[in-house]
């Protein structure tokens, strides 16, 4: 189908310490495909406005930098002018300390507009029309200047149309400059009027550097809604800055529905990349 391939927009910018603010708008048409990359939504106005507060206290609370976000981005469809979606990002308290550590606290509405139905988890399928709701966020990291680092983000409030409440944890211990290993659970769970559903993805990553040059990067995860077990390493060598080689192997496992609930060989990948800088 020819025509409307196009996409175009405009944006400016302000970035500072103090203040940090930008505006765009763009329009991305329904057979737009870019050569390289990709678009989230084609079809599509995009408007979208950032500003973000971060003074800098002398001597309160021992914070280093007091950060307020505010963040608002709207899809419209293009062929008939009609809200697909919306939401306001807040953070009347984004701060970091002079330790290292940040907590962070969030006011976040949404609104989402399903033009047909949409299945949400296995047997949950929520009805088209308009969805209003509002998530809160609470969050803290700890500083990664200590050999461990651990995170915690709780979303909670309303959700299409029911509740919500998702828990992300996360662990990670550094042996010296050279590795890194990773543990991470994410929870939902969801209790909404077309069903109650609860998503699992656990992940465990662990980094280790031969030197500056040599990294492999592994990553195992699982989740209990497609029951898949992942496992990807990857090696990336630097030969010099400009010029790398990567080498990627993946391996995935489909948990079988069946009384042993063994693991079943599904997929196998080996790729390699090479990167190459022309000086002149």
């Amino acid at each position: 189908m020819e025509g409307k391939d196009k996409s175009y927009g405009v944006g400016a910018a302000y970035p500072n310490d103090l203040w940090d603010v930008s505006v765009e708008w763009r329009a991305t048409e329904a057979n737009f495909r870019p050569a390289l990359g990709f678009v989230s939504r084609a079809g599509v106005r995009k408007f979208s406005l950032n500003a973000d507060f971060a003074p800098r206290p002398r001597n309160f609370l021992d914070i280093r930098q007091m950060t307020h976000e505010f963040r608002y981005t709207r899809y419209t469809r293009i062929e008939d002018g009609r809200v697909e979606s919306w939401r306001l990002f807040t953070a009347p308290v984004n701060y970091s300390l002079n330790s290292g550590d940040r907590f962070e606290f969030n006011w976040v509405p949404t609104f989402e507009r399903l033009f047909e139905p949409f299945e949400i988890s296995e047997g949950v399928v929520l009805p088209g029309g308009d969805y209003r709701f509002t998530r809160w966020r609470l969050e803290y990291y700890t500083a990664s200047k200590r050999p461990w680092e651990a995170r915690a983000t709780w979303w909670f409030g309303t959700y299409y149309s029911g509740r919500s409440d998702q828990v992300d944890i996360s662990f990670e211990y550094k042996l010296g400059p050279r590795f890194g290993a990773r543990l991470s659970l994410d929870q939902t769970f969801a209790r909404l009027k077309e069903g109650n559903f609860v998503a699992r993805i656990y992940g465990l990553r662990a980094n280790y550097s031969v030197s500056p040059f040599l990294t492999f990067f592994n990553l195992v995860q699982y989740d209990n809604e497609s029951r898949d077990l992942g496992w990807q390493s990857r090696v990336r060598w630097i030969l010099r800055p400009g010029d790398e080689i990567f080498i990627v192997f993946s391996q995935g496992w489909i948990r079988e529905d069946t009384p042993d609930r063994r693991f079943r060989a599904a997929d196998r990948r080996l790729a390699m990349k090479l990167q190459y800088t022309f000086r002149f």
